[in-house]
C-alpha cells in the first residue's frame, strides 16, 4: 500500500512537471524569458472581454532601431544580448505597471492597466534615462521607439484596433527617431 502511495505521488509530481515545462513552451520566449506573443494575444483578449479592464487599457508598442546593423557589424550573439537587455530594460520601466511580452523579433510590447497619464510620462522618462545609460557604457548607441494607444471604445472594436493605433503610434516615433 505504501509503495502504491509512493508511486501515485511520483506520477502526479512527473505529471505537473510536464504540465510547467508545456506550459512555458508555449507561454515563454526563450531567448528573453519573457512572455511570449501567444500569451500577449490571450491577454488581450481576456482584456476585451472584461469591460472594466477594457476600459482601463493601455497598450505600448516597442521596436528597436537599427537591430540589423548591429547584428551586422556585431554578430548575431551581441544581438541577441541586446534583445535581453532591452527587454530588462522594458520591464524594469513599463512592467512596474503591467506586463510586458516579447511580440516576436525585435518588437515588444506592454498591457498596461490603470495608469494616469501623469504616471505614464514618468516611466517614459524613466525608460528614455535606462536606455541613455545603458548607451553611455556600451559600444553602440541603441534606439528604441516606442508607441502607445489608450482603449478608445469608438475605434477600439477587437484587439487588433488598439494593437494598430499603438503600433501606428510606434512607427511615428521611429519616424522622429531618424530625422
Amino acid at each position: 500500500l505504501f509503495g502504491r502511495y509512493i508511486f501515485i505521488l511520483n506520477t502526479n509530481f512527473r505529471f505537473r512537471l510536464k504540465n510547467e515545462v508545456l506550459q512555458e513552451l508555449v507561454y515563454i520566449d526563450r531567448l528573453t524569458k519573457s512572455k511570449n506573443r501567444h500569451a500577449f494575444e490571450e491577454r488581450l483578449d481576456e482584456i476585451f472581454n472584461d469591460t472594466h479592464m477594457k476600459d482601463a487599457a493601455r497598450l505600448v508598442y516597442f521596436d528597436f532601431d537599427d537591430l540589423k546593423t548591429i547584428n551586422d557589424k556585431y554578430g548575431h550573439l551581441e544581438g541577441d544580448k541586446l534583445l535581453i537587455n532591452g527587454y530588462d530594460m522594458i520591464k524594469s520601466t513599463f512592467g512596474e505597471h503591467g506586463i510586458c511580452y516579447r511580440i516576436g523579433g525585435d518588437e515588444f510590447a506592454c498591457i498596461i492597466n490603470n495608469i494616469s497619464d501623469k504616471d505614464y510620462q514618468k516611466t517614459a522618462l524613466d525608460f528614455e534615462e535606462v536606455l541613455s545609460n545603458y548607451n553611455k557604457e556600451s559600444v553602440y548607441n541603441i534606439e528604441i521607439s516606442y508607441g502607445f494607444a489608450i482603449y478608445d471604445y469608438k475605434v477600439d472594436i477587437k484587439p487588433s484596433d488598439l494593437i494598430k493605433r499603438a503600433d501606428e503610434e510606434m512607427y511615428k516615433a521611429k519616424k522622429k527617431n531618424s530625422s
